[in-house]
């Protein structure tokens, strides 16, 4: 049987693995074994960072949540957008959650910044729209989505970390 090795040498290109001519012990399979474990530490180590991103984003989300003010909805932008790229790194590895992941993102997104309406930038909302007890149910989707990002990365996170039998790194 014939097997098609280009996406073989495609990943091991991808992860910085060079071939060199093969000695006696060496062969196919150990570099095949040795790009598998490169590309599980790459995702262990790129949801973990996803996780911890979203782990701030969450807190400071609370933060905001319970004492509403222009510094704190700066900080909570300002998380927001930390957190976000490392989330999109991290999609790639994640099994069946993407969808909801990416739409609590969005939501957090639409209410911090509000509806956008110019084309020079994102919406424009000020922290004022929370303060004195206004929109707490608005507040409270801000922490449930920030809930929800944190849980599913912590979910992908696990499923990448190295222990365990019935993790997505093991059946990799």
């Amino acid at each position: 049987m014939k097997t098609n090795s280009i996406p073989f040498l495609i990943l091991i290109t991808a992860l910085g693995i060079t071939l060199q001519p093969a000695s006696a012990d060496e062969s196919l399979e150990t570099l095949k074994t040795e790009a598998v474990k490169g590309y599980v530490a790459i995702a262990g180590h790129t949801t973990a960072d996803a996780l911890n991103k979203a782990m701030v984003l969450k807190e400071t989300v609370y933060q905001f949540a319970a004492s509403p003010s222009p510094e704190r909805h700066e900080i909570a932008k300002n998380a927001w957008n930390i957190a976000r790229m490392p989330h999109l790194q991290a999609e790639v590895f994640s099994i069946g959650t993407e969808v909801t992941k990416v739409d609590h993102f969005r939501q957090i997104e639409s209410i911090l910044w509000g509806e956008d309406k110019s084309v020079d930038g994102p919406g424009d909302r000020s922290s004022e729209y929370f303060s004195g007890g206004k929109n707490t149910e608005a507040l409270e989707q801000l922490q449930a989505s920030a809930d929800a990002i944190a849980t599913e990365l912590a979910k992908t996170a696990a499923d990448w970390s190295t222990g365990g039998k019935d993790t997505a790194a093991a059946k990799f």
